[in-house]
């Protein structure tokens, strides 16, 4: 897809399940022995050859000095896959009892695409049965850019154990090793993750339960996320990356939860390399008072994505889809037309995801140009506008009626220059009013029909920046 490759680390290759012996020294190994791989080498050594993996970059100078490689949660520096595990229904012996549920991959991989959380590759565990149905089994996701603030990173596992509740909640932190696998069951190289999409997704879990509020809160507080009120918004994250924030510094992520009516909304920030480039969302929905009255189809050319979508049918992805949605919420009936392209144009199962949501689409703010749109980067060149809502509002199309009226630049110069020597040459005493578009050369016309007529005397009054 993008040639991304994937620090990771690397330990022993087992056929089975180790002992703790084995184990300890596949840790020292992993911790030791990182590189960059290719995701499909990544996968199929992990997968299929049985070597355990660190997915988080660990480092500590003080235990490598003294030859101790025990990992810690404090050693964190950066992450970029993410992995949990499921190990279904087990026999507690401390407990005298079965724990665990029993969940099968097809059931969590549809809940995540439903979600727009596709996963990266999947594999079943060293001490997975040779049985079917299985139940024991990993499942890794790629975060589209690397993570490098381990309160971030510890959020998306913690989000993650929300959304899958069926996993290993003790697996759910960034210091963890995993054991290899006896089979590779699924793998995607195009697969990739956004905190955003995370976020969106932990939302979407917490709604549908009783008390949101309440839920959140919770959930912020288990995790130890630090959160602190400034001028009505309530910023979740370690201290520093707040600072960061009102500083304008290059930091990593930010989530921010405003408090309007409690703990109810979730936003993202990306870095200040993309100020003002973030995904929110509002615990306002937008009335038809904040719509503009404009139709989407007339719109051909403003952006690039809007086009695809609307006209040459291209398939959208999800996150370019969600783009799409967040910004034709804001024009009266856009959200009515986005549905009903989906229902025409693509799989009924797509539609039926999208409309699941359809409610909370309507509560977020317009979502901005980011690089989750195939066209970013050339747009972003060309563009000063933050995101697509912004570029129709301020397009400079003329509205005749109910249908735009187009024309070359050299028709409408020719037009211009016609007009105004047929009102030179008119005989009648009358006022003459002569149209033009914004810097079609007006002024150049009419400095060239005097130049035309050197014999006659003008009388010019006009506003003009020559």
């Amino acid at each position: 897809m993008d040639g991304l490759r994937i620090l990771a680390g690397l330990g022993d290759s087992h056929e089975s399940k180790p002992n703790n012996v084995k184990i300890v020294k596949s840790k020292k190994k992993a911790v030791t022995n990182y590189r960059y791989y290719d995701i499909g080498e990544l996968a199929g050594m992990v997968g299929d050859r049985g070597y355990s993996i660190v997915p988080s970059y660990l480092h500590n100078n003080e235990k490598k000095a003294q030859d101790v490689y025990t990992m810690s949660q404090e050693d964190f520096v950066s992450c970029q896959i993410f992995m949990i595990d499921f190990d279904g229904q087990k026999w507690d012996e401390k407990k005298e009892c079965y724990t665990g549920t029993d969940v099968k991959f097809d059931e969590i991989k549809e809940r995540a695409d439903d979600y727009g959380l596709p996963i990266a590759f999947a594999y079943k565990t060293l001490s997975c049965p040779d049985t079917v149905p299985f139940y024991k089994y990993r499942i890794a996701f790629i975060h589209d850019q690397t993570i490098c603030d381990k309160q971030i990173a510890t959020l998306i596992y913690k989000a993650l154990g929300r959304i899958f509740p069926e996993c290993d909640q003790a697996c759910c932190e960034v210091s963890r090793m995993f054991l290899g696998g006896k089979e590779l069951i699924y793998f995607d190289e195009n697969a990739r993750i956004n905190l955003m999409q995370i976020t969106h997704s932990l939302y979407r879990v917490l709604a549908s339960q009783k008390n949101l509020k309440r839920d959140l809160k919770v959930f912020m507080k288990k995790n130890k996320i630090d959160i602190e009120v400034r001028n009505g918004m309530i910023m979740a994250g370690t201290m520093d990356v707040i600072s960061a924030f009102d500083e304008n510094y290059n930091s990593p992520n930010l989530i921010i939860l405003k408090a309007e009516s409690g703990f109810s909304s979730i936003f993202y920030f990306k870095s200040s390399e993309h100020e003002n480039r973030g995904f929110w969302h509002q615990d306002k929905t937008c009335t038809n008072k904040d719509k503009s009255r404009i139709d989407i189809d007339m719109y051909s050319g403003i952006c690039p994505l809007l086009d695809d979508f609307i006209f040459s049918k291209a398939e959208l992805d999800h996150m370019e889809r969600f783009i799409l949605a967040t910004n034709i919420n804001c024009i009266e009936g856009g959200l009515k037309r986005f549905y009903d392209i989906l229902k025409a144009d693509y799989p009924e199962e797509t539609y039926k995801k999208w409309m699941k949501v359809s409610q909370t689409i309507k509560r977020y703010q317009p979502a901005s140009c980011n690089e989750n749109c195939r066209y970013y980067k050339e747009c972003s060149k060309k563009s000063q506008y933050p995101n697509m809502i912004t570029k129709i509002k301020n397009s400079r199309h003329i509205k005749l009626g109910r249908k735009y009226v187009f024309g070359s630049e050299e028709d409408a110069t020719e037009n211009l220059k016609n007009n105004l020597y047929k009102a030179f040459k008119s005989k009648d005493q009358d006022i003459h009013l002569i149209k033009a578009q914004t810097a079609l050369g007006k002024t150049t016309q009419i400095i060239n029909l005097i130049n035309d007529h050197p014999d006659k005397r003008f009388l010019i009054a006009e506003p003009t920046n020559i």
